[in-house]
């Protein structure tokens, strides 16, 4: 049975779909928010006191909002998915086409693909998309996002909604992680220039370790047990077992780099996530590197 966000945002969607003429000429121009159910996230445009009707989308840098509302991101190419863990978003770069399919297992629910006004572009490896994604992922609630003069203000907690506490929980230090988590987890500083962004744990279970460089981040997770821990659902057309360090490893990528790597060592469940994607060579040695 589909939750009741995902219920009302399904019956709401379509209503929510965003179109943003383009506008021409050397006239000066003003913005005002403009903070209307049918256009959250957008500003109108006026030309000497006079409402244009020309509507302009507010951008963010995709990761940085992910990362500031607890939601992950996946890529593959330039296929995009921004996954709440309740629902998922899925679009591509240069494309103004998105989609939402529920993310909770034995549920059913997906939009068909609906429009934003504006595609999702890359500036300097950035990735930018409409700050309305965010709105639609989170539900089409209007107390969920409004523009105050240079303010935006974003909630994750709705009037309708009890908020979802996030299940990671930062830490400064590795050590303080493991004693966390109650289990040591060994991994490199850093790997191949990317360089150590943050230490969490799940729900007191999983350690999870993320490194950077620009926009793009490799994952290193590590868990009691054997299920697949890497949170990456994408169907990668080449999948390789190898044995490394003398375990099992499954490899998955498209046959040029790789994405994904998981295996099963000494009672844990460990995964690797690169969504730049890596070399197998690159891979491989990351694996040697985690215990």
């Amino acid at each position: 049975m589909m939750n009741k966000k995902f219920t009302v945002l399904l019956s709401l969607l379509l209503a929510a779909t965003l179109t943003i003429p383009t506008f021409a000429g050397t006239t000066t121009m003003a913005s005002k928010a403009n903070n209307k159910l049918d256009t959250v996230g957008q500003y109108t445009v006026v030309v000497d006191d006079k409402d244009t009707g020309v509507e302009v989308p507010v951008m963010v840098p995709l990761r940085k909002m992910a990362k500031a509302t607890g939601m992950k991101v996946t890529k593959k190419g330039k296929q995009v998915r921004l996954d709440t863990g309740e629902m998922h978003a899925d679009f591509t770069i240069g494309k103004d086409e998105y989609s939402l399919t529920t993310s909770i297992k034995g549920a059913d629910g997906a939009t068909g693909p609906f429009s934003l006004g504006s595609a999702p572009y890359v500036v300097k490896k950035t990735i930018y998309v409409p700050m309305s994604l965010f709105w639609i992922i989170e539900g089409n609630d209007s107390s969920v996002l409004s523009i105050d003069g240079q303010k935006i203000n974003f909630s994750t907690k709705s009037e309708d909604q009890t908020q979802i506490p996030n299940p990671f929980v930062e830490y400064e230090t590795l050590s303080d992680a493991e004693k966390a988590a109650g289990f040591a987890f060994k991994v490199p500083e850093q790997i191949n220039g990317y360089k150590q962004s943050y230490i969490s744990v799940m729900d007191g279970k999983m350690q999870q370790v993320v490194y950077e460089k620009g926009e793009s981040q490799i994952t290193l997770r590590k868990m009691a047990g054997t299920d697949d821990i890497s949170g990456v659902y994408i169907d990668y057309a080449k999948k390789d077992q190898v044995t490394i360090d003398g375990h099992q490893t499954e490899l998955r990528g498209d046959g040029t780099r790789v994405y994904v790597a998981v295996w099963n060592n000494g009672g844990y469940t460990y995964a690797i996530y690169a969504d730049a994607g890596v070399t197998a060579a690159q891979m491989t040695s990351i694996v040697e590197n985690m215990q």
